[in-house]
This record gives C-alpha cells, sequence and structure tokens, in this order.
C-alpha cells in the first residue's frame, strides 16, 4: 500500500482527513512505488493517482483490498509488537476485520507475529557469525517476562524445511537493515516461524455482557471476558486488565453473555484462572 514509514501510528489515532508527512521520506505525503521497475502503489493501480497519506485513505484502500480478497486466514504484525508503526498496523487490520465482519459476515482468522520483541532485551538473538549461513536455532520467547497476553506456550511454531531455510536466507540477504547492521537481520534466520491466532468466527465478541459485580478500580470490567485474550492476573501482574472479576463476591457470583441473534455452535471454551481457588463452578 506504500504508507509512510515512521507515522502509521500516529495516522491511526487522528482524525478521518489529517494530512501527514513522513520525514523519513523526505517529507513525502502521496503513496508511491518504483515505475522504473512497473510497481506501483494500490491506490494508483486503483484510481490512477496516488493517496494522500490520511487515516481514511489508508483505511479504504486496505477495507478494499480485504474485501476483494476476504482470504480466510491475514496474518500480520502484533499488537503487542515493541514498534509503534506494526502495533498500530494490527490495529487498522483488526479496525477493518470488524467493519466488514458486521457488514458482510466476514470472519477470518488472524494470524499475528512479532519483529521487535520486549524492550530491553537482545531479541531475536543474533549469531556470532552469518556467512556462511550459520545452523539455525529455534525462536526464543519474544516476551520472557509473560508481561502481554501472548503466551509462548499458546504459538503455533512451524518448523522450516531445507528449502525453507534456504529461500529465507538468500532473501534475508537482499536487504540491508534499518538498525545499522546485517547481523540483526540474518537474527531472523530461525529454523521456525511462530505466530498467534484470532479467530473471527467466536461469537463471543457479539455479545452484551453484564454481570453481577465488576472490578472497574482495577479495569477487571465484564466486557473483559470477550476481549479475545487469554490471560488474567494470577499469570502476570499487568494482565488484570485483561479479565473480569467481581467486585469483594465470592460464592454467588455471575456473568452471562446475551445474544441478539440465535446461532448453531460446536464448542464452547470457559477460561478462568490457572489456580485452585479462583474457579467457574457451573456454567448454563
Amino acid at each position: 500500500m506504500s504508507y509512510g514509514d515512521g507515522i502509521i501510528n500516529s495516522m491511526f489515532f487522528a482524525d478521518q482527513n489529517t494530512l501527514f508527512t513522513s520525514s523519513i521520506e523526505n517529507n513525502n505525503s502521496l503513496t508511491y512505488g518504483d515505475p522504473s521497475i512497473n510497481v506501483y502503489d494500490y491506490h494508483t493501480l486503483q484510481t490512477g493517482e496516488a493517496a494522500r497519506y490520511t487515516r481514511n485513505n489508508l483505511v479504504t484502500d486496505l477495507q478494499n483490498i480485504i474485501y476483494a480478497n476476504r482470504p480466510t486466514e491475514i496474518f500480520t504484525m502484533s499488537y503487542y509488537d515493541t514498534h509503534d508503526d506494526h502495533s498500530a498496523t494490527y490495529s487498522f487490520v483488526t479496525e477493518v476485520i470488524g467493519n466488514l465482519k458486521q457488514d458482510y459476515n466476514y470472519h477470518p482468522l488472524l494470524h499475528e507475529s512479532v519483529v521487535h520483541g520486549q524492550y530491553g532485551i537482545e531479541w531475536p538473538i543474533e549469531y556470532d557469525n552469518y556467512s556462511p549461513a550459520p545452523t539455525p536455532v529455534p525462536f526464543t520467547n519474544p516476551f520472557p517476562a509473560n508481561n502481554v497476553p501472548l503466551y509462548w506456550a499458546n504459538a503455533t511454531k512451524i518448523q522450516l524445511t531445507d528449502d525453507m531455510l534456504a529461500n529465507k536466507y538468500a532473501a534475508i540477504g537482499e536487504y540491508e537493515s534499518q538498525m545499522g547492521a546485517a547481523s540483526y537481520n540474518y537474527a531472523f534466520y530461525k529454523s521456525d516461524e511462530f505466530y498467534w491466532t484470532k479467530d473471527y468466527a467466536n461469537i463471543a465478541s457479539t455479545a452484551t455482557v453484564t454481570a453481577s459485580t465488576q472490578n472497574t478500580s482495577t479495569n477487571q470490567i465484564a466486557e473483559n471476558v470477550i476481549d479475545g485474550y487469554i490471560a488474567g492476573h494470577d499469570m502476570h501482574e499487568d494482565m488484570y486488565r485483561y479479565e473480569w472479576a467481581s467486585y469483594n463476591e465470592t460464592v454467588g457470583a455471575w456473568i452471562q453473555l446475551s445474544f441478539n441473534d440465535t446461532y448453531s455452535v460446536n464448542k464452547v471454551i470457559f477460561n478462568d484462572r490457572i489456580n485452585n481457588t479462583d474457579n467457574i463452578v457451573a456454567v448454563r
């Protein structure tokens, strides 16, 4: 799509028609390609002219692309990637899926992965030497502090074949790193790939949620049970904001999901805290 480097996060939080320029791109404010090699940006291919860097144009282009193709699976950067533009890309993708889900009953699988992991650690771990190709090792957990609701044990990990690894090594060699050293790019030459999956066929997100009580002071509110994240305070001290907790209740606390439509379902999954004290005791 060729929207500006370094401004995607700001565009996400902006008004629809605020115009942005990218200082990284010499103050460019229009989508672009490279006509010398017959490469054009999406907007130019569709309309004959470039798009201005506005939130409205980005969302419209992205929604048109996804609607035209309606892929059953989408891969993107995670909301928890510590690069602001990567995080905002996830937010734009989920916004568009939400629009299409409502208007066209579109329910893809959304896979999210990470390029920039937890602050303050070396990730991915670099090799001592990268030429010739080192013996690849698996990726490690990009968030070893477990302070985001992306748990390493829940990630899908794909082992790469020898041919895949050869192609990956060759592809990495074709690009220079913005980080200033080729060793950073080659750190991604690992023996596997990984991602976490959100299923938009999950009808929970369409429910109206009510509860006996909720703890608003800690944001442990009822709506958290349908946010798509399996996370709670017992996993990490920062995870309370992804769970519901009643307010000083014990036995008798309840939560209810109500739907405007009738659905046929083949599976219902409930997640409670992973301890022997705070547990779901009945469902109906």
